[in-house]
């Protein structure tokens, strides 16, 4: 005959059963955290490995750079900087693969050089000459807008531009006011061609309002299709025209006229983005890098196809010894004899470059974005962007 367990010994039987039954449980999660806890430390020490990876990658790029400065006189697509992206840098590393490229600010347009800015001293000084030579002159704007009010921007005669300037004088010294007018007509071709074809009165626009946003006082000489605080303290939500000169591309969708579409791009357009710079400030650009839009917008009669040429033998080894100087242009064998590049426009040297060093491991990757200014001596570090 079975007799049935004694109640204290089934309650004890019982809990051993439980407490073994916890203790699996608890074994099992340490296990999982455990394994997670190790996953999660060796992803931290690859993002930390992939983080110096890039960073060599912005210092390597640096080097290449400053050597250049020391080797030449000019920049070109044959320089070793330029190259840089062709090359498999994987092999200096047993971790993972890293990828940099070199971009050249200075064949972009400067948005910044469409105003003149001096500085409080000079303005001053040069006041005072101008008010002691005619009285007449107290009180009074020293500095009418590059384009009078009412002047429309003509696409057959450059605001700033003659015959005599676009021609056989090209190397004649020119007046501020012309030269900010030169500058200015290039984003106005950039604009008004293709792939782009904005509108001649949107595009001016965009160009008043951008004179206004950087001019450095509100409601001194407005331009004639601008805006300044008044425009914008109207909007919803409302802030102030800046009156300040441009810091990011970012920036320019604050400015009347400018939409995210036009900017960065849709469907139908590519971005305009990638050909404006914030910065530099002498207007000139760098006819060795410059793409073939930019290079297009630098003179009415410039084509598509005369850009093209530009830009194809400028890619030639066989010509790199050409680029050092700014009237290599003429030695391509289609160009118009016709053409003359303003030589207060175009240059064969940067200063400005942004340097984009990119480090993979399976799924994992660390991009560092350095922008940099090159000097004779030095090479500064102007923004740094990690992600």
């Amino acid at each position: 005959m079975i007799r049935p367990l004694n109640d204290k010994k089934g309650m004890a039987l019982l809990l051993v059963i439980s407490l073994i039954s916890v203790l699996a449980v608890i074994t099992l999660q340490f296990g999982r955290d455990m394994r997670d806890f190790f996953l999660v430390s060796a992803s931290l020490g690859n993002e930390t490995r992939l983080a110096l990876m890039a960073k060599s990658g912005i210092t390597i790029a640096g080097e290449l750079l400053a050597e250049d400065q020391k080797e030449n006189s000019f920049d070109s697509p044959q320089d070793s900087w330029a190259l840089l992206q062709d090359e498999d840098l994987s092999t200096l590393f047993d971790f993972g693969s890293l990828q940099v490229a070199v971009f050249d600010e200075g064949g972009k347009f400067q948005i910044n050089a469409m105003i003149s800015r001096k500085s409080k001293e000079l303005a001053q000084e040069e006041e005072e000459e101008e008010q002691r030579i005619d009285p007449r002159n107290i009180g009074q704007r020293r500095n009418p807008p590059a384009t009078l009010p009412g002047q429309e921007l003509n696409p057959e005669t450059p605001a700033g531009n003659n015959q005599e300037q676009d021609g056989n004088n090209a190397n004649t010294a020119v007046s501020e006011k012309d030269r900010l007018d030169n500058i200015r007509n290039v984003l106005w071709r950039l604009l008004r061609a293709e792939p782009f074809m904005v509108e001649d009165g949107d595009a001016r626009k965009i160009i008043d309002s951008l004179i206004d946003w950087m001019d450095s006082g509100d409601g001194d000489g407005e331009e004639e299709y601008g805006a300044e605080d008044s425009y914008y303290q109207s909007l919803d939500p409302p802030y102030s025209c800046k009156n300040g000169p441009i810091e990011s591309i970012e920036e320019l969708l604050l400015v009347k006229g400018i939409t995210r579409e036009l900017l960065y791009g849709d469907d139908e357009h590519p971005p305009l983005a990638p050909l404006l710079t914030p910065l530099g400030n002498d207007g000139k650009i760098n006819i060795n890098t410059a793409d073939p839009l930019i290079l297009q917008a630098l003179a009415e009669a410039m084509t598509q196809d005369t850009a093209e040429a530009m830009f194809a033998y400028r890619e030639d080894e066989e010509n790199s010894e050409q680029l050092k100087n700014t009237n290599w242009y003429k030695n391509v064998p289609s160009f118009p004899g016709d053409i003359e590049l303003q030589q207060d426009l175009i240059s064969v040297a940067s200063s400005f470059f942004t340097i984009q060093a990119r480090a993979e491991f399976g799924s994992q990757h660390k991009t560092i974005t350095a922008t940099v200014e090159r000097s004779k001596t030095d090479l500064n570090i102007l923004r740094w962007d990690s992600n």
